[in-house]
Parts: structure tokens; C-alpha cells; sequence
């Protein structure tokens, strides 16, 4: 847990004066328990808004169930002020109990573990609109898709904060009056990642998923398997060369290919090639690649020494050609090494103003056809429930996607968020 919040940031710090400390389950826990720590000077975690932390709390947890509905309590007695107030004026563990033992749910509420209690005949819950009647509609012909009933919270560590925005969504629903017409369910990014069809939003705590090559994957999907495979086939080329040629000459390795680097950086290779040069810039950017992937670390192994000594997973090229330059910049001794890589890194950071400058800021358009082609589709329409392209003024183009209905027989929501 101390790794993850010194590489991801404080994700513990899940409200204002309040840090979760808690990790996913495992077998170090003989069972479930809580520790509570009320601090005399409040401590800055760093969180942009929920810093100072004067409450802390400490959760160990055997197994996913029992991780899930401690941390589902929890954020119950977090969104209450009245609870919420109790906790930070406690004097005794008596005092922390009782503001941690969940009171009587109100009818038409929902409870911890995400049941909802019956409402009385004649309540605000029990007295819905019939589908389709009394609901609000938005000016203008944008096409809407009736409403999945799933609201998803994602975590980017286990279950813990996809938990508290849960309760949160879930009072917000209630006070709506849609509690039992939208499900709430806590998940992690992958789980997400698999439901993301079967729901209609996916809520995060403003945390930014971080992807490198992947995220161009979508605006190509054809020129990734093309990358992939021009890639490999790279990668098998420089092989053959290499076992025939260059490795009895210079003493090189044979480097393997790898099929997660040329899937990830091939795939990448082609979307950009395809951009630039259409089905040939593909083809050749890719396979280009596949033959960097496989000579660099070749390459590199000769300033880091024997493979089975270093133990080395060679990936993409950023790390061959830089970790031969360094490598051989670190045979001048400490000094030299030092001088070397300063001037590499002032070579890089100069050659990337100067592309800012000269190329980037005037205006440049690396794939120029995009334009063209966004125009096409744009012109095409779209039906269904899919998203549809439209052009923005600079010519890029835009996703819309229809809107969601309410959900079938739930009541008007306020205008807005003050009502």
C-alpha cells in the first residue's frame, strides 16, 4: 500500500479530513478488523482537495466479501454529518463504536449492502409516474437509447473508493426518487473495462487512466493488426539476419520477438503509418519496428554484458537506443558518464522545442487525409445506439453520442443540483 501511494498519488485520502488506509485482501490477514486514529495536528497527504487528514482508518480484510461490506459501512457513516461529526469528537473507542454502528434505514432507502428498504403505501418512493409519462425531454433531433439501469463506480486500486462514490450515487438516486430503477455497482478498472457495454455511466473519483500505445488504438483497428503482424514479421527478418549474418560478425545475440512488444508498439507503428502513408506507411512503419525491437537490444547487450547475468526483458526501442548511448556514455567513468548524459538529455529537450516550435505550433497536420475521411463519415450518418461523427470547426472529428432516457416509470429529477 505505501508503494502505491508513493507511485499513484494519495488515493487513500477518500474525503475531506478522512484517509482509508487499506490494500486488497490477501492470506497475511488472520481476520477482518478495523484501526481508528485520531490525529492531534492534522497531516497534508498531498490531495488536492481533501487535505488536511485528521481521522485515519486502517482496514484489513480476509476476503473480497468482507473488504466490501466494511468498506460499504464506512462510506455510509462518512456521508452522514451527524455520524460523521461523532467520529471526529469521540473521546472513547465506545464513543467511535456507536458512530460506526449503522442506525435503522429510512423506508425507500437503500441500505450498506445495497438492498432497498420497502417504502410505506403512499410514500415519495412508492408513487412512481407510469413509463414514458411526466418524463423530461431536450430540445433538438439528438437520438436517444433507453436506459441500461446500471451506474458503475470504478476504483483504480481494488474496490475502496468505487465503494464511497457507490453511496454517494445511491443517496443522490434516492433523494431523486430512482433508487429502485438504477442499479449502482462498485468495481475495479479491469472488471469495468468488461461491463462498460452493459452500463449507462461509469463513474471515477477523478482519477486519469493512464495508457501509452493503446489509445490510438481505436481510430484504427485494421492498421493495428497490420502493425502487429508487419511488426512480427520484422522482428523474424532482423532474427534470420542476425543468426546468419550479424551474429557471427559482431558477436550479437539472437533477440527473440516478443509478442507483447510488437503488438503494443507494431500496432501503435501502424496506426501512425496509416495516418501518414495509408495501407504502405502501415506496412513499412510496423515493419521498420519489428526490425529496431529485435537489433537495438541486440545492441544494447553489448554494454550491459551477458543476458543470463543482467536477467534483461528487452521492450520497446525508447529503451534500446537510450540505454546504448548511456551505456557507453558510462564507460568515460563517473564524470564523463555524467557529461554524456547531460548533453543527451539537453539534445532531446532542445530538439523538442525546436519541434514545438517549427513544426507543431505552425500549424502542422501529420495525417492530413484525416480530415477527408472524418468529413465522409460525418456525411454518412449513423443509427442505432453507437456513437455518430461530427465535424468541429477545426475540421477533427467529434463523437456524439445519443442520449440516455431516464429510466422507464422513475420520477422527474430536480432542474437542477440545488433543488
Amino acid at each position: 500500500m505505501i508503494r502505491v501511494v508513493e507511485e499513484h498519488g494519495p488515493y487513500i485520502v477518500i474525503a475531506p479530513g478522512f484517509a482509508l488506509a487499506h490494500a486488497r485482501p490477501d492470506a497475511s490477514v488472520t481476520r477482518t478488523g478495523m484501526s481508528f486514529l485520531r490525529l492531534a495536528s492534522p497531516v497534508a497527504f498531498g490531495h488536492e482537495s481533501n487535505d488536511p487528514v485528521r481521522l485515519v482508518m486502517a482496514l484489513a480484510a480476509r476476503d473480497d466479501e468482507t473488504h466490501r461490506d466494511a468498506l460499504a459501512s464506512l462510506a455510509t457513516v462518512l456521508s452522514d454529518p451527524e455520524r460523521r461529526r461523532q467520529l471526529d469528537d469521540a473521546q472513547s473507542p465506545q464513543e467511535v463504536l456507536e458512530a460506526l454502528r449503522a442506525p435503522e434505514p429510512r423506508p425507500g432507502t437503500r441500505t450498506g449492502t445495497g438492498t432497498t428498504v420497502p417504502a410505506p403505501t403512499g410514500s415519495v418512493a412508492a408513487q412512481r409516474p407510469p413509463a414514458g409519462e411526466g418524463r423530461r425531454t431536450r430540445a433538438g433531433s439528438q437520438p436517444t437509447v433507453a436506459s441500461k439501469g446500471l451506474l458503475l463506480t470504478v476504483c483504480g486500486n481494488g474496490v475502496g473508493t468505487s465503494l464511497f462514490l457507490k453511496n454517494t450515487a445511491e443517496q443522490v438516486l434516492d433523494r431523486w426518487g430512482w433508487g429502485p430503477y438504477l442499479a449502482v455497482e462498485a468495481t475495479d478498472t479491469i472488471s469495468a473495462k468488461g461491463r462498460a457495454k452493459e452500463a449507462d455511466f461509469i463513474m471515477t473519483s477523478g482519477a486519469i487512466p493512464a495508457l501509452d500505445a493503446p489509445i490510438v488504438f481505436p481510430y484504427a483497428q485494421n492498421a493495428v493488426l497490420i502493425g502487429f503482424l508487419s511488426s512480427f514479421a520484422g522482428g523474424l527478418v532482423a532474427l534470420a539476419l542476425l543468426g546468419t549474418v550479424l551474429g557471427p560478425a559482431f558477436g550479437l545475440a539472437l533477440v527473440l520477438p516478443g509478442l507483447v512488444p510488437h503488438f503494443f508498439t507494431g500496432g501503435a507503428a501502424g496506426v501512425y503509418g496509416n495516418a501518414t502513408g495509408g495501407r504502405r506507411g502501415a506496412v513499412l512503419g510496423a515493419f521498420t519496428n519489428g526490425l529496431l525491437v529485435t537489433f537495438l537490444p541486440a545492441l544494447l547487450l553489448k554494454v550491459l554484458g551477458a543476458f543470463g547475468s543482467e536477467n534483461t526483458t528487452f521492450g520497446d526501442t525508447d529503451f534500446g537506443w537510450f540505454g546504448i548511448l548511456i551505456g557507453n556514455g558510462a564507460k568515460l567513468g563517473t564524470v564523463g558518464g555524467a557529461v554524456v548524459l547531460l548533453a543527451i538529455s539537453a539534445v532531446i529537450l532542445l530538439g523538442a522545442i525546436v519541434f514545438q516550435r517549427k513544426v507543431v505550433d505552425t500549424g502542422w497536420d501529420p495525417a492530413p487525409a484525416r480530415a477527408a475521411a472524418s468529413g465522409t463519415l460525418a456525411g454518412s450518418g449513423s443509427s442505432g445506439s453507437g456513437p455518430s461523427q461530427a465535424r468541429t470547426e477545426q475540421g477533427v472529428a467529434a463523437q456524439e453520442y445519443p442520449l440516455i432516457e431516464p429510466p422507464a416509470g422513475a420520477p422527474l429529477p430536480p432542474a437542477s443540483l440545488g433543488e
